[in-house]
């Protein structure tokens, strides 16, 4: 019984595409009234989970 290891839950796990990120943002973006630190923690697991900006072209 005192053999099992736990892995800390990480949300970046578990989002697997783009629809996922934006969704995971918009909830953030909906609970920032009451907590102001959801929309970086939120950008921080985005990072993490492989989602970066793409970069503008030149003009």
């Amino acid at each position: 019984m005192g053999d099992e290891q736990y892995r800390r839950f990480d949300p970046a796990d578990y989002l697997v595409d783009s629809e996922d990120a934006a969704a995971y943002l918009e909830i953030a973006v909906e609970e920032s009234a009451e907590d102001p630190t959801a929309v970086p923690r939120a950008l921080d697991v985005i990072h993490r989970a492989g989602f970066r900006a793409a970069p503008r072209p030149l003009s």
